[in-house]
């Protein structure tokens, strides 16, 4: 939470400090300000941060930060090293897996939990109730729908 503060105080040179040495050559600070300008222009100015969620992937721990901006919802992850130095830093649209999981993707279609959030992220679509929805009657992995 203190390095996205950092990021909305605008002390980038601060924020960076927590860089491992991977991530200090490729994002020094004027290079992060440049990025969080950018996620601006696109998202609107940051208003608040309103969750955290920790996990891990491929041996690394992160922090999804839930954080809203004037025009969008966005999760800004942050990756931590071994040493809990920040490693990698991504900005996505926030998706909310709770109500995934808690609603069929389409009615009429029957999935566990599990594919039909995967069934949302994958296939959203503009029209949000298809016309035509199949699924094979023997899929060959988890992931066929």
């Amino acid at each position: 939470i203190e390095f996205v503060g950092q990021m909305e105080q605008r002390d980038f040179t601060a924020a960076v400090t927590r860089f491992d040495s991977t991530m200090s050559a490729v994002m020094p600070a004027a290079k992060l300000e440049e990025t969080w300008d950018m996620v601006e222009e696109q998202a609107g100015p940051f208003q608040a941060w309103s969750r955290t969620t920790t996990g891990e992937t491929q041996g690394y721990d992160y922090v999804l930060v839930t954080s809203t901006f004037e025009n969008a919802v966005l999760d800004i992850q942050v990756v931590f090293d071994g040493d809990l130095r920040i490693a990698g830093l991504f900005f996505k649209p926030h998706v909310d897996t709770d109500a995934l999981e808690a609603t069929p993707p389409c009615p009429g279609l029957s999935l566990p939990r599990q594919e039909a959030a995967l069934f949302r992220l994958s296939c959203w679509c503009t029209d949000p109730v298809p016309t035509i929805v199949t699924r094979p009657s023997a899929p060959t992995s988890r992931f066929a729908i």
